[in-house]
């Protein structure tokens, strides 16, 4: 696992791509060691390979690659983030997770333009893959994992999704473990770990050194037992697969066989900034694969889905830094968690793509305003209270979508 490649070209890369699948394929994890510092425009020509090589599959539309900029780490939960005297890789525990596990299909293949990476520590904001085909292997609860689903923590404004705990690669059809994180329950039980949108935080346990997961004594022995496997291999040295980032390297990486965390670094500074790309969303399943998906694969659509123009988290970054807290944030119903950096699952974030005139400039303000009739009625009343302050209490006791359109009719549509 993780393969190291030095001295190439991005003109090296596209012109031997297939080369590079192969090594997806084999090894999961490509780190290109050379600082090629690729731009997103560069990074989306790459991801867009996948799909010429057969490489993964993408629905609702057919090869869709979304580009996320300005990556800081700032859309993280803050617990992850580094203290003064803390050593880095005790925050690897508070990271693990595959991306997007948690939503009904997750993104394929995940890529990393470090275009940034100023630290004089070692270790800080180093990136560790896990192997979930090998672990699989030598997983002694294979039996019981063969018929469990998994309920999977759900993203702010999104259904719960459920998925079996073993997952078939749609290329290679070799088994590896599924986990979105270690939030993961068994089908049915009640999660501990709810979105902040519905008033409940994560709760990190300092007696066991992990967040609490779900409510006490209602999981199975059989899934503790498992669970605590997991875990231990997740701490052994032989399972760890480490980057050793430098500015300009570049990585691509397997989500559908791999599991990967990070160690501690200042989220929002300067320490590493990177992009990131996602291809492909390749379902879930374990054996053979159902109808609905072959299905919907067929029926995928050939329209542009317009994310040709990255989405930068520069947005994400503002609203932290001067507009919004963290639970007003999360109430706006953009697709992240504590675990993991923004998604292209979100029918919001799919809608910010799709507006043009979304700039790495603009405050998240400017973002949801675009996209009024997808905020929550919180932000929504705020806005109209913040644009209309003269006349918004005439109109308070109305339902907000009332409220709104009797303040825009009132006013002529122009904020005062």
């Amino acid at each position: 696992m993780l393969h190291t490649v030095t001295d190439v070209t991005f003109e090296d890369i596209t012109k031997d791509f297939g080369i590079y699948v192969d090594l997806i394929l084999e090894h999961k994890v490509v780190f290109f060691a050379a600082p090629l510092y690729l731009d997103w425009e560069q990074n989306l020509e790459i991801m867009r390979l996948l799909y010429d090589h057969e490489l993964c599959l993408s629905t609702p539309i057919k090869r869709a690659v979304g580009i996320w900029t300005d990556n800081t780490g700032h859309n993280h939960h803050p617990a992850g983030s580094l203290k003064d005297g803390d050593d880095p890789r005790d925050y690897v525990k508070k990271n693990y997770h595959a991306d997007t596990v948690e939503t009904r299909r997750p993104s394929s293949i995940i890529s990393m333009s470090m275009l940034k990476y100023d630290t004089t520590t070692r270790w800080e904001g180093e990136t560790v893959w896990f192997d979930m085909e090998a672990l699989y292997e030598k997983c002694p609860h294979k039996d019981y994992l063969e018929t469990l689903n998994l309920d999977h923590c759900p993203l702010p404004g999104e259904e719960m999704q459920t998925h079996p705990a073993l997952r078939t690669h749609p290329v290679t059809g070799k088994t590896a473990l599924c986990m979105s994180n270690i939030l993961s329950v068994p089908e049915g039980l009640p999660l501990n770990s709810r979105p902040r949108s519905e008033g409940q935080e994560q709760r990190w346990n300092d007696g066991t050194g992990y967040f609490d997961y779900s409510v006490e004594g209602e999981i199975p022995q059989e899934y503790t037992d498992y669970l605590k496997w997991f875990r231990a291999e997740l701490e052994k040295d032989e399972n760890r697969h480490w980057s050793q980032w430098e500015e300009g390297n570049f990585v691509i990486w397997d989500n559908r066989n791999t599991f990967h965390s990070f160690s501690g670094y200042e989220y929002g500074t300067a320490v590493r900034m990177f992009d990131k790309g996602m291809a492909g969303s390749d379902a879930v399943w374990y054996g053979e694969k159902p109808q609905i998906f072959i299905t919907e694969e067929a029926e995928a659509s050939d329209e542009s889905s317009g994310h040709e123009t990255p989405f930068s988290m520069a947005i994400v970054n503002d609203a932290h830094n001067e507009v919004l807290s963290p639970e007003e944030l999360v109430s706006l119903e953009l697709d992240f968690d504590e675990n993991d950096l923004i998604r292209n699952e979100s029918s919001t974030l799919t809608a910010l793509q799709k507006e043009k005139s979304v700039a790495q400039e603009q405050t998240i303000r400017d973002a949801a305003q675009m996209l009024a009739q997808k905020e929550s009625r919180k932000l929504a009343r705020k806005r109209l209270e913040e644009a209309y302050p003269d006349s918004y209490s005439d109109y308070e006791h109305l339902g907000w979508e009332e409220n709104a359109t009797l303040l825009i009719e009132k006013n002529d549509g122009t904020p005062r």
